[in-house]
């Protein structure tokens, strides 16, 4: 980021670091450096090919180990979705929805540029799948990603990138592809540096395909139901983002951000519904046909002053501002005919509206008090509005009417008020990093009914990294840190929601805030071009927030419970090769026993489980401006509270050509080769059993060209 850039201009005297070395897919980490006119630290940055290792500035004197995705040299993912350059990362999975699970678990905080963005909450699976990876430099994961940011994410933290040039002179390049079933994509990005100012900015349109289908089967006492969906869709998807920033003069910076996303499609498909008895024969059988179109519009502008002091040796204070506004519309028409006649039995209209406004503020104040001791202390608030509107109707004798049961008000209004206080200390082999926050929040729910519940909620979250580089090659790494999963508006509202035929959900308003204790130990050791780094890790999960499902007259409705206490423990283990100059190599795998807690249900106990996740990738320079990749991951068979969901593969290829002295690039590319993208999930309960099968869009060409002026 140019952020990075200004803030770096004032060199720094005088290092003591602890180097590290990384291995698959830019694993960072971290060393310290002795200061004597600036607060700030960096890292060592390592190029393997594709995989770039780069230290950006964090705001803090912390820095932390972390996992990225570079996604211009990535050749299969770089015209493809963001879900899919995310399934890259190590120990992080992408569901059939486009969900996140990092090392089992789908409580994993989403951020763009370092901010949470409402863009990335409820809705968040539509928009990965849709999202053009194109428009991003990278995506960044790990534990502990930003100290001055909230604790949100139990599994971890993943961040998205931004295009940003990284030049000191003028740059513009240029992008038009195409793929199968009409998708299409264009992409403008540029820049223009100078010693004062910067200048970043890219558009980016996306015409996308989805196709889904769905297959269900529920079994209990009164017969056999049977619920078939297919439906298609054509989304299109607007990106832009703006980057620019100014040096006042040599003590004083600001930054300007903003953002704008818009995503709209329109989908008609039908919902066969059948239901057998017990002795095979015909009890109902209806087509249930279903119009749907939903839109999504996000923006954000944000602010950033950073003031180095004179007087005040190596101290320096940073303050900013964002402001985030988030709007999603739905409109669903129902139609319930006979299948063989096409007869209409009913007709039924829903419309759902949420909007969201969200303030996040921050002031920092840092200071290096010798080349051994730095510190820092700082204030973040968020103040976040959240609004849903659902209205239903049926058509009664060719008059449309109110339907109360499809009609509901949920406000929900949250502050977040966060307290740090950190330090950092560099002696000789070691650096430790300690930290302490103090979250103060208020939860104020407003039902349709008008009744209203507060809640206010106060947690000390300490974390704790220390770190040893034994020599050159080899760093040691054990760390402990408190982090929290909280509810979002969809979690807390107990609206039964029937807007997707196929999935019923309520929320639940008492829901309490979930507490993850993470606990890491990792090792990173570089054998000549050879790099391994194994990581142990577990987790403490208390308040574990699940998908509990509850039979109410045949129908499914999922909700959220609070299912007690669980557990997790690990080893992740990395490693890359480079044998020679053209060819790369790299492998992740992570093998995980995980507890779910079924006493909610009534089984009277936990059940748990061992899994293995595993990926991989090799990059081949056959020529010199020529690229090869593939690559491919596999997400084992995950237990649920009230049974499972089967595992996933999926593999991707790539190649690319660059002409004219590298200023124009071709790429052709192939996703999900297999056509594998197909979920199965097994549900039981007392009263009935389910068995669903999803499949996610089918194998997708593209083929891209660009040129850089």
């Amino acid at each position: 980021m140019h952020t990075d850039y200004f803030f770096y201009q004032k060199r720094i005297m005088n290092r003591k670091a602890i180097t590290l070395f990384s291995c698959v897919l830019s694993i960072h980490s971290m060393h310290a450096q002795s200061v004597q006119d600036s607060i700030q630290t960096s890292i060592q940055t390592l190029h393997l090919k594709e995989v770039e290792v780069t230290g950006s500035y964090r705001k803090s004197p912390i820095q932390y180990a972390t996992q990225t995705v570079s996604i211009n040299n990535n050749p299969s993912i770089n015209r493809l979705n963001v879900s899919e350059a995310i399934a890259q990362l190590p120990s992080v999975n992408i569901g059939i929805e486009g969900d996140i699970r990092r090392r089992g678990n789908t409580d994993v905080n989403l951020l763009f540029n370092g901010i949470p963005l409402s863009l990335f909450e409820e809705n968040r699976g539509d928009v990965l799948i849709l999202f053009p990876s194109s428009a991003l430099n990278s995506i960044e994961t790990g534990d502990n990603l930003f100290d001055y940011s909230f604790a949100d994410g139990g599994s971890g933290i993943i961040t998205l990138t931004p295009f940003s040039s990284k030049r000191k002179d003028k740059y513009l390049q240029l992008t038009g592809a195409m793929g199968t079933h009409e998708r299409y994509n264009a992409d403008i990005k540029g820049g223009i540096s100078t010693k004062k100012f910067f200048f970043d900015a890219g558009y980016n349109f996306k015409r996308e395909y989805r196709h889904r289908t769905f297959r269900k089967e529920t079994i209990n006492n009164t017969g056999t139901a049977y619920q078939n969906n297919n439906a298609s869709a054509h989304p299109n998807i607007n990106f832009g983002y703006v980057n620019t920033g100014v040096n006042i003069n040599p003590n004083n910076q600001l930054v300007f951000t903003g953002l704008l996303f818009d995503m709209n499609y329109d989908r008609l498909g039908n919902i066969d519904n059948k239901k057998l008895k017990p002795d095979g024969s015909v009890a109902n059988h209806m087509i249930r046909q279903r119009d749907n179109t939903q839109k999504q519009k996000a923006w954000s502008i944000g602010t950033e002053w950073k003031h180095t002091f004179t007087k005040l040796k190596n101290a320096s204070l940073d303050a900013g501002f964002n402001y985030d506004n988030y709007v999603y519309d739905e409109d669903n028409y129902f139609k319930n005919k006979k299948p063989d006649t096409e007869q209409i039995l009913a007709q039924e209209e829903l419309f759902i509206n949420q909007q969201k406004h969200q303030y996040i503020a921050h002031v920092r104040f840092e200071q290096a008090i010798n080349p051994v001791l730095s510190y820092y202390a700082g204030y973040t608030g968020r103040f976040k509005r959240d609004a849903y509107r659902a209205n239903g109707y049926k058509l009664n004798e060719d008059v449309w009417i109110p339907n109360a049961a499809k009609c509901d008000t949920f406000d929900l209004n949250s502050n977040i008020h966060l307290l740090s206080l950190g330090t950092q200390i560099s002696k000789g082999n070691i650096l430790a990093n300690i930290s302490l926050q103090g979250d103060i929040s208020t939860r104020r729910i407003d039902l349709k009914h008008q009744a209203e519940t507060t809640k206010h909620l106060f947690t000390l979250l300490p974390q704790v990294i220390i770190t040893y580089s034994s020599n050159k090659s080899t760093t040691w790494s054990i760390s402990y840190s408190q982090r929290i999963n909280r509810p979002l508006l969809r979690d807390l509202n107990p609206y039964i929601d029937t807007s997707d035929p196929t999935f019923t959900r309520k929320g639940n308003p008492d829901l309490k805030n979930e507490l993850v204790h993470l606990a890491q130990l990792s090792n990173t050791s570089r054998f000549g071009t050879f790099t391994l780094n194994p990581i142990v890790y577990y987790a403490y999960r208390s308040n574990r927030i699940m998908d509990i499902a509850e039979v109410d007259n045949n129908k499914t409705i999922w909700t959220k419970e609070n299912a007690s206490n669980t557990q997790s423990a690990g080893i992740e283990i990395n490693a890359s090769w480079q044998p020679f100059r053209q060819l790369f190599v790299y492998l992740t795998t992570n093998g995980y026993h995980y507890e779910i807690d079924g006493q909610r249900q009534g089984w009277g106990k936990r059940k748990g489980d061992f899994a293995i996740d595993a990926k991989g990738g090799v990059t081949y320079l056959p020529f010199k401006n020529t690229r090869f990749q593939i690559d491919g991951y596999y997400t084992d068979k995950q237990l649920t509270p009230q049974g499972s969901i089967s595992s996933l593969y999926s593999v991707n290829a790539g190649v690319s050509q660059y002409l004219f002295n590298q200023q124009m690039c071709i790429t052709l590319s192939i996703q999900n080769i297999f056509d594998s993208m197909e979920e199965a999930t097994t549900f039981v309960s007392v009263t009935e059993t389910q068995y669903i099968h999803r499949n996610r869009d089918a194998r997708a060409f593209w083929a891209s060209i660009s040129y850089t002026l």
